[in-house]
């Protein structure tokens, strides 16, 4: 039950960050794949990741109930060798800093937000009020 439960965690984590983002890019008028869309819209849009990154890492966290850092980093994880194949076999049309900005910026705040909860429930476990 425990392993269904973190599968289950990653692949909301996965949808919700993949719906925000592509949700950003359709309400700004961009396709996700085809367009290059200028440096100020990737700056915006690097921003929103960041938020749409930590949301996702507390959403897995608090899914699985257990080991939430963990489940965070194995989806950001997941993310980070994404885009790093991305970048290796030339998939990245623009630009290349948004990517970089992707890999070291959002990809820990997805850790960071399963740090925050999990950090969370170990005081409130140590304080008694759980």
């Amino acid at each position: 039950m425990k392993t269904l439960r973190s599968i289950a965690a990653f692949f909301s984590g996965y949808v919700v960050f993949g719906i925000g983002i592509w949700l950003i890019w359709q309400v700004a008028g961009y396709n996700v794949c085809t367009d290059v869309p200028p440096t100020g819209f990737y700056l915006v849009s690097l921003f929103c990741e960041c938020g749409l990154g930590f949301g996702a890492g507390m959403l897995v966290g608090w899914i699985a109930g257990r080991r939430e850092c963990f489940h965070a980093l194995v989806l950001a994880g997941f993310f980070f060798i994404i885009t790093i194949i991305g970048l290796i076999f030339g998939q990245v049309k623009g630009p290349v800093w948004p990517h970089l900005g992707f890999l070291f910026l959002v990809s820990p705040a997805m850790v960071f937000g399963g740090y925050l909860l999990q950090r969370n429930r170990n005081k409130k476990i140590h304080s008694g009020s759980v």
